[in-house]
């Protein structure tokens, strides 16, 4: 294969290779600065939209939060709270108390607690014929 003859240096271009090399090097590290900076602005750009986003996002939730906590006190200033008087408060609390004494032997208290069953029994029949 034959050699061109300008691959080989010669008195004329050998003193121009290095200087076409340091020019070629500056325009690569110009458009290398000039890339960097782009992207710098560009990160500069983004997190600002960033921090923007963010706030919007806060904003929304402390509004949302606002208006859930509106929501609970109207709803809160509308119901209004039950007074309700416990059901066979007597029996209830001798059925705890047989438990606490016959602990490991809670048949014993089977009777009291059936008899406390059959109270709330009919105390719920009684509630849903006098409410509905």
């Amino acid at each position: 294969m034959p050699y061109h003859a300008s691959a080989f240096p010669t008195k004329t271009n050998l003193f121009s290779w290095p200087q076409r090399n340091a020019e070629r090097d500056c325009i690569q590290a110009k458009q290398l600065n000039k890339k960097e900076a782009e992207l710098q602005q560009l990160s500069a750009f983004y997190k600002e939209q960033l921090l923007l986003l963010e706030k919007k996002n806060m904003d929304f939730y402390q509004q949302a939060a606002d208006q859930y906590n509106q929501a609970a006190d109207k709803a809160e200033a509308h119901i209004q709270p039950r007074h309700v008087l416990p059901i066979c408060p007597g029996l209830q609390s001798q059925v705890l108390n047989c438990y606490k004494e016959n602990q490991h032997q809670t048949l014993l208290c089977s009777s009291l607690a059936k008899e406390y069953m059959n109270c709330i029994n009919t105390a719920k029949k009684n509630t849903m014929v006098n409410h509905g």
